[in-house]
């Protein structure tokens, strides 16, 4: 889905996961007022979901206030 931002959130992304030693690679992505993002919602959480981006990261716990599908 294509979402816009409606204010500028700073997001905790898990970048890759390795099962056998149960590491994260992470990094902190910025998006801004009005960007226009694509991600999938895997997890509906009612106030917030989790979200997948195109390249495989993922972000947990994005409050639904924070963005609107377009």
């Amino acid at each position: 889905m294509k979402a816009k931002w409606l204010q500028d959130v700073d997001l905790n992304v898990v970048e890759s996961y390795d099962e056998k030693t149960d590491t994260t690679v992470e990094s902190s992505e910025a998006f801004k007022k009005d960007e226009v993002v694509e991600f999938d919602i895997f997890d509906d959480r009612g106030d917030s979901v989790n979200i997948q981006f195109g390249d495989g990261s993922v972000a947990y716990g994005v409050f639904k206030k924070f963005f609107v599908e377009i």
